[in-house]
């Protein structure tokens, strides 16, 4: 499970870098104000990823803006 998730964010890294040659990434990562300390790792695993596959890096933040879209990590209220 873990394995294929992983697989998941590099397909999502590598089409929003080939899409986009926007020096400003297209994603931010969301995470809830209160996450727990599974959560944070999770995105500063994420961070790690993204930087070593695009060589950009990508912010962690409570809520997405502008026309950036959300990778969300954690229990989200916005999420069904």
């Amino acid at each position: 499970m873990k394995r294929n998730l992983l697989l998941v964010f590099i397909v999502l890294i590598v089409q929003a870098c080939s899409v986009n040659k926007n020096p400003e990434p297209s994603y931010v990562i969301v995470i809830q104000k209160d996450a727990d300390t599974t959560v944070l790792r999770a995105a500063r695993q994420l961070q790690d990823y993204w930087k070593k596959i695009t060589d950009r890096t990508i912010s962690v933040s409570y809520k997405t803006s502008g026309n950036r879209k959300g990778i969300y990590i954690g229990q989200q209220d916005v999420l069904p």
